[in-house]
């Protein structure tokens, strides 16, 4: 009787002491080493069959983890007509830290937001600025 039951009592604990994959998945991604990468395409703007001296600039972000998998991707659409930039959409990716942060301006719009992700991707705060201070942070660079 005693050994039953000894036997349950140490081979039970391996069988509910594995590791979940979920919590194991979500470990190795917050260890991770992750990198951004810009895509830069530009195209002359047409009206009929004539070039105009306007560019569409479409500028992608992705974030992607050391196995090639794109975790955040985003894209800002422009025009550029000699020194002034028109957004379209702007909403470009940035890695600080140990965050992926997201800025983001709707169309002719006075206010932004920025958003921060952990290194998997998902949500974790939302911060309404001003998009002056986005705008001057990039066009500085």
């Amino acid at each position: 009787m005693r050994y039953p039951i000894i036997f349950l009592l140490i081979f039970g604990h391996y069988g509910f002491s594995q590791n979940n994959p979920e919590l194991n998945s979500m470990a190795s991604c917050l260890q991770s080493d992750i990198y951004l990468k810009t895509e830069i395409q530009e195209k002359s703007r047409r009206i009929l069959f004539f070039k105009t001296h306007d560019k569409k600039i479409k500028t992608i972000d992705r974030i992607i983890d050391l196995d090639s998998n794109i975790i955040l991707q985003r894209v800002t659409k422009s025009i550029e007509s000699g020194d002034t930039w028109r957004f379209k959409i702007f909403n470009r990716l940035e890695i600080e830290g140990n965050e992926i942060v997201e800025y983001l301006i709707t169309k002719n719009s006075d206010n932004g937001k920025v958003i921060s992700y952990n290194k998997c991707g998902e949500k974790i705060r939302e911060k309404n600025v001003k998009s002056n201070l986005i705008l001057t942070k990039f066009m500085t660079n």
